[in-house]
This record gives structure tokens, sequence and C-alpha cells, in this order.
């Protein structure tokens, strides 16, 4: 029987604390999401502490093991989710609760990273923080993990200790640079192969420190170190910062240190197995659990992370795991239920029922008779890239291949009698050709060469469609018909640090034949969630979420921009969309028909991008 470690209580209550104090917006804490990479180490840590003896002595039972997991994690996981379900019933907006019960169904099947993946842009983009089941994918990723550790320990027991070691060493570090240097974020985060490393390390710990004893000066020393390095990792470390990857293994190693240091020593005493720590530590899993959907739906409904209400946060979260852990958690965790009645009760029937729901959700639009067709009316705009001419003249993940969707005989026809113009960048020159095009259809002849995700640069991670239609405008296209081209539009999605690249671009062009000239577009105003949905919010609630979530950047960039071009060189200039749509940092965000201006975050709608043209036009004329 293992003796209980208080310590790891301890441990799980600086772990859930940092990623609660990220979540609530608390100062400093920017890099509280590591909390998460501790939590994977003590997983696996613990994980192993259970399994690896039984396994050594032929004791193992993947019935008893499974039938554990299920009585102490499903129980609450459960709980939080149809609670989740029901409080977004009187919030979500219809198409939002349909991705609940969506991103529940796949939770359900230990696969919420999997959907993290198909439904986001990524953990830290646009739109995350209103997604209340978000916090899931990393309970997916330990259920997944628990699958396999048990197969792959059973295997690996009769080796002896140092090969054991040694193999699982170089297993965990591959998932590490595995994670470092895999080129798509994304799927990096999210994935059990880029994040096994930290599970594994916890279980190579676990089978090796027993075998180890170290001096008590020793363990003080690399206890502090440990608790330190969490603590400066949660200060430091930002959003910003690649992750997962090496930088990972900093608070890993440090969480190593607690697991292998602490126990019996005196800073553990004070730090770890205080009453306080141990308490929370009990209730972290439902801390966990509960935390995020408040938070999402608290931001869903425009309310500012003030001191109160951050505090109120972190109270209803702690009460929640409270009541949950005393009349849940520990009760069923303890029962007497035998596999064959909980996988049941307490997976099946869950599991079914989230299935049906979502089924009816799906069948019945989201229940959108909860609101009326006149707040829901801006939602008729949403994600509509119908004229982007995507798969023609528009390369995306959808359409991804150069040669077989884009259309050369349709989008690099020349003009006898119109100027022609060859506008070049990513999605956000795509929703400029509609407008455009209508607006100059009696003078220009657009030239539309854009693609997804590129800008007008091309470097090693820039995916193969860009290169190929990148290289064919510049090597090819604009070489063969320099003389026919006059002028190329550039627009992108912006950023500061774009710039030179820019000018490369420009350069680029200059270099085939000076004369042609040369318009940048600068960037369109953004807001932090899709602007439908944010009027349909501000319909329905009576708020101004659209001015309140308007982002600061996009009016930066164009500043920044504004300068840089301002006489750069002849025959380049510079037109700001940002001060066309905004005045003292107020956006027009309909058009004067009363239609939205952008269907997501910062795309422009058909409508828009005809009311923007119009704009344009009178700025390039002048």
């Amino acid at each position: 029987m293992n003796k209980y470690k208080y310590n790891i209580d301890g441990l799980r209550a600086i772990s859930v604390l940092l990623v609660l104090f990220y979540h609530v917006k608390l100062p400093l804490f920017s890099g509280g999401f590591i909390g998460v990479d501790v939590f994977f180490v003590i997983s696996g840590f613990l994980i192993t502490k259970i399994i690896y003896p039984k396994i050594k002595s032929g004791t193992f039972s993947y019935y008893d093991f499974y039938n554990k997991r299920i009585k102490r994690i499903l129980p609450i996981f459960y709980l939080v989710l149809f609670s989740t379900i029901i409080a977004g019933y009187f919030i979500l907006l219809p198409s939002d609760y349909i991705l609940l019960l969506k991103s529940s169904l796949y939770s359900s099947f230990f696969a919420a990273n999997i959907f993290t993946i198909l439904e986001t842009s990524g953990y830290f983009n646009a739109g995350t923080e209103t997604m209340p089941l978000l916090h899931i994918w990393s309970l997916s990723v330990e259920e997944q993990f628990y699958f396999i550790w048990p197969v792959a320990l059973y295997f690996l027991y009769k080796f002896n200790q140092k090969r054991k070691i040694v193999f699982l060493l170089i297993l965990g570090l591959l998932s590490f640079f595995f994670a470092e240097f895999y080129n798509d974020t994304k799927l990096s985060y999210f994935l059990l192969p880029t994040r096994a490393g930290e599970l594994m390390l916890g279980g190579i710990i676990a089978i090796w420190s027993p075998s180890v004893n170290f001096k008590k000066s020793n363990k003080e020393i690399f206890t502090l170190l440990g608790i330190l390095t969490i603590f400066i990792c949660s200060l430091y470390i930002t959003k910003s910062t690649p992750f997962p990857g090496l930088w990972s293994l900093i608070p890993c190693f440090a969480a190593l240190l607690i697991l292998v240091f602490a126990e019996g020593t005196v800073i553990s005493r004070v730090l770890l197995e205080n009453k306080l720590s141990v308490h929370l530590g009990r209730l972290s899993y439902g801390m966990y659990l509960w935390h995020w959907p408040i938070v999402a739906y608290v931001t869903y409904l425009g309310v500012d992370f003030e001191f109160e209400v951050q505090v109120l946060i972190l109270l209803t979260t702690y009460l929640a795991a409270l009541f949950s852990y005393h009349l849940v958690e520990n009760p069923i965790r303890y029962s007497n239920l035998n596999w064959n009645s909980s996988y049941k009760m307490l997976l099946l029937l869950p599991m079914s029922t989230i299935a049906l729901l979502y089924v009816i959700t799906w069948k019945f639009d989201g229940f959108e008779h909860r609101f009326t067709q006149q707040e829901l009316s801006p939602l008729s705009n949403i994600n509509d890239l119908s004229y982007f001419r995507g798969g023609v003249c528009f390369l995306s993940n959808d359409y991804p291949s150069f040669g077989l969707n884009y259309n050369k005989e349709i989008c690099n026809k020349l003009s006898k009698d119109r100027k022609n113009v060859l506008l070049l960048g990513d999605s956000h020159s795509a929703h400029l050709y509609y407008g455009l095009n209508k607006v100059f259809s009696n003078t220009v002849n657009i030239i539309q060469a854009n693609t997804s995700g590129c800008k007008v640069n091309i470097d090693a991670k820039s995916p193969s469609r860009c290169k190929e239609l990148y290289s064919y405008i510049f090597d090819d296209y604009l070489i063969k018909n320099k003389n026919e081209i006059k002028e190329v539009w550039l627009a992108s999605r912006w950023d500061i640090d774009d710039y030179n690249k820019v000018i490369k671009a420009i350069e680029k062009v200059k270099s085939i034949n000076s004369n042609i000239k040369i318009v940048v577009f600068g960037p369109v105003p953004e807001y932090e969630y899709d602007l439908p949905k944010l009027m349909a919010l501000d319909n329905i609630y009576k708020k101004t979420l659209v001015v309140k979530f308007l982002r600061k950047k996009p009016n930066e960039v164009d500043e920044y921009f504004s300068k840089k071009f301002n006489n750069v060189r002849e025959g380049v200039s510079y037109i700001s969309l940002y001060k066309l749509l905004c005045f003292n940092n107020k956006c027009s965000y309909v058009t004067p028909s009363g239609e939205p201006i952008h269907f997501d975050y910062g795309h422009l709608t058909k409508f828009g991008s005809l009311y923007l043209a119009e704009k344009i036009k009178t700025q390039y004329v002048n």
C-alpha cells in the first residue's frame, strides 16, 4: 500500500490556482496555463504508481483499473457537462448552443482535443474564450494516455531498470522535440503525441525514484527550487512563448523536483502540506472542471473582469467544487459499484444522453425559438465566404491545390480595353475583390491571386499552396505580362512586423517593371468575436458588445503603416481602410442598409465589401 503523499495535493493546489488566476485575468500570471503541464506530470506519476507495482506482481486488472478511473473521473465530469448544457440553453445563441452540444459529445468520447483542433484556430486565438468546454481537451489527452500507458508498461516491465528508464526517457524527449519543431502549433498544442512526454516524465520518476536515496539538505534545496521555478514560469511565460515544446520542459522538470524531493522536507510541510493546500489540492479536479464554463459565460455576456468579478468567479468555482466533492465525487468514488454497473451508469448512460441531446439540438436548429427573428437577424450573414471565389481564384484549406483549385484562364485573363490590376494577398485581400470588381468594373480588370493564411511573402513554414501560387505570379505570370499589368494591389491581414515583407514584395514587382504602380491597402477593423454574433447579443441583452470588443491592433498597424508608407518611393501609395471605416476609434459596423460589414471577426460580408469599395474609389481617385 502506497503511503498517501500530501505534498502532491499541495502541488495540485498550486497547479489549479495558476490556471484559475490566468483564466480570470489576474495581473502577473501571464503563464498560469503551465498549471496544466504540471497536472500532466502529476497524472503520469500517480497513474504509474498505481499500476506499475501491480503489473510487476501480476495482479493488474484492466477492468479494475478502468472501473476506478470511471468512478473517479466521470461523475463530476458529467455533472459539469450537464450543468453547462443547461446554463447554455439560457445564454448561448443557437449556433453556439449546437457547438456546445457537439463539444459535449466529443468530450464524452474522450476526444475534446480533437474537437478543439477541428473547431478552433488555436488555444489562444479569437473565439476560444467563449467556448464553455474548451478546457476538457486536457482531460481527453489524459484519458487517451490512460488507454496506452498500461499496455506500454506491461511490455516494458521485464526490461532491466536502466534500459527501461533510458527507453522511456528517449520517447519522452522525442515528444518534447516533436512539439517544438512540428510546424502546426495548433496540432502540437492539443495532440497526445506532443503532450505524452509530460505524462511520461511523471511515469519515469514513479518508476525510478523509489530506488534512490537523497541527503535531506539536498531535498530541501531542490524542493524550494521546484516551487520557485513553477512560480517564475507562471510570471514570465506568455501566450506568445512557443508552447509546448522545449519551454514546457522547464515547469515539467520543476514538478519532477517536487515529486522526487519534497516528501519529508520542512518546505513541503510548510508550503505544500498545510491544511489549506491539501484541501484545495483535493478539490483541484472539481475546481478545474467548474471554473472554465463560468469564465466562458461571463466573457460571453461581455462582463468586465474587474476585481469583484474575479473574486466572485473564484468563490463560485470553489463552492461548486466543494459541494460536488462531498455530494457526488467522493460518494461515488468510494462506492461498491463494480465494472458492470459503473460503465453502464457512469459512462454509457450519460454518453447516450448527450448524443441524443446533440441530435435533438441540431434537429431544432439550436432551439432558435428562444429568441425573436429580429434579434437573430444579423446571424444570416455569418461565415459567408461564397463570394471569395474559393476553388477558382482563392486557395484555402478547403481548396488547397494550386493545380486543381486555381483557374488561370478565369483569374488571369487580361483585358485589352481596361486597366489590368493584379490583386495579391491572403483572405483579407480576397474579401475586397467582390466590391472592387463591382465598383471599378468599367475601367479596371482585376486579376485575383489570393490564398488564405499567406500574405505576400513566402517562408519555410508557408503551405505549399502559397509557395506555388506566389512563385507562379512573381516568377512566371508577372514577368510574361509585365507590360500589360499596370498596377499591383497588395492587401492582407497585416502585422507591424510585416512592413519589411511588403517592401520586399514591392521591390520584387519594381525589379520586373519599375513603371508598375503599387497600392497597399491597410487592415480593416477587427473584433474579438464574430461581428454578427456580437450584434445579435446586443439585440438580446441590450448591451454594446460591438463597441466593447473592437480590437486595438488593426488601428496600431494602420498608424504604423501610414507613417512608414508616407512617400516611401515613387509609384507606391497607401490607402487606410481603417480610416475609411473608423473615426476616433468608433467604427462603422453596418452598411447604410443595415447589413453587417463583417461576417466574422474581420472578413467583409458581400455588402461590406461593396460599401468599402465605394469609399476606396473616392480615395483611389484622389
